[in-house]
């Protein structure tokens, strides 16, 4: 592992030396005088194709942080295990509110925008529009859920029809509810109110997946710790039901004792890690070859 602007970056193998796959910065988008980056991980094999050859699937990462910290290197290890495997990974920068003063919305109108990056170039970054994979651990999780359940806003219309909804969902520790369910407990009431107090009553239903979700919504893979304290996994099951009802694929797997951000604690004796279900999710969503014999390692 090599390490590069404050973040590990992948390694590969070349005439038995190791040498750095550095991962390749696009802006895709400025907000005043703040550049977001989009950080691109292109599968080895893929840096030598002719540019004729087949797009390739893409996963996109959102870091977590509760949507006040956080950066894109924290999800540099996950994005080098799927380009390893095949596809092309991103890990996307986006705005928090200790360094941009923002709130969830802006966050989540960021992530929609490095989703339409994708599609709109998709020709230039090798990928299949069609095959977008939005994932992210916590808030980064919820980001992706809300790109994957909020139909097109204003930003999609003006950007010519092209759509920020990901094609797939990957899911870790995510918080899918951020106001009540009629008839159903969640979570403590207080939880409720800090969010409301920190971000303001009239952005929660806004970010609030559960809520929006129609049957328009894509595949989903949801990772979830049993002892998530932060984001109970009550919210994973309802948004699961939900789904189901809806008639769309999803897939809930709960770890036993997990807490939040639990995947990145290694995984649980005797089961597949996090990282390994995300990576059989997409073998059958056909985005990545079948799984070889001998089990992936989890990333950190």
């Amino acid at each position: 592992m090599a390490v590069w602007a404050g973040g590990t970056v992948a390694t590969e193998a070349e005439g038995g030396k190791t040498k750095a796959v550095v991962p390749t910065p696009y802006v895709y988008r400025t907000v005043g005088k703040t550049k977001l980056r989009l950080w691109v991980f292109s599968p080895p094999a893929a840096r030598r194709m002719r540019p004729s050859a087949k797009a390739r699937p893409v996963i996109v990462f959102f870091f977590g942080g509760g949507f006040v910290k956080g950066r894109p290197n924290s999800e540099f290890p996950r994005c080098e295990h799927f380009a390893r495997r095949g596809v092309v990974a991103v890990a996307a920068d986006y705005r928090v509110q200790s360094r941009d003063g923002s709130t969830p919305p802006d966050s989540i109108a960021d992530g929609r925008a490095a989703v339409r990056y994708l599609r709109a170039h998709a020709g230039r970054l090798g990928i299949d529009p069609n095959r977008i994979a939005a994932a992210g651990s916590s808030a980064g999780a919820v980001t992706a859920a809300c790109l994957g359940c909020i139909g097109a806003d204003e930003a999609d219309r003006a950007a010519g029809g092209v759509s920020s909804r990901p094609n797939a969902m990957v899911l870790f520790s995510a918080q899918y509810a951020y106001a009540p369910i009629a008839g159903k407990e969640y979570r403590r009431p207080e939880r409720l109110a800090l969010y409301r107090k920190r971000w303001g009553s009239q952005d929660m239903p806004r970010i609030s997946a559960y809520h929006h979700l129609d049957a328009n919504a894509p595949p989903a893979l949801l990772l979830h710790g049993e002892a998530d304290a932060i984001c109970p996994v009550a919210a994973a099951r309802l948004f699961a039901e939900k789904m189901k009802r809806l008639g769309r694929p999803c897939r809930l797997v709960t770890y036993p004792g997990g807490p939040h951000g639990f995947h990145r604690r290694g995984p649980a004796a005797g089961r597949p890690s996090a990282l390994q279900e995300a990576d059989r999710f997409l073998v059958g969503l056909a985005y990545l070859p079948s799984l070889p014999t001998a089990a992936t390692a989890p990333a950190r």
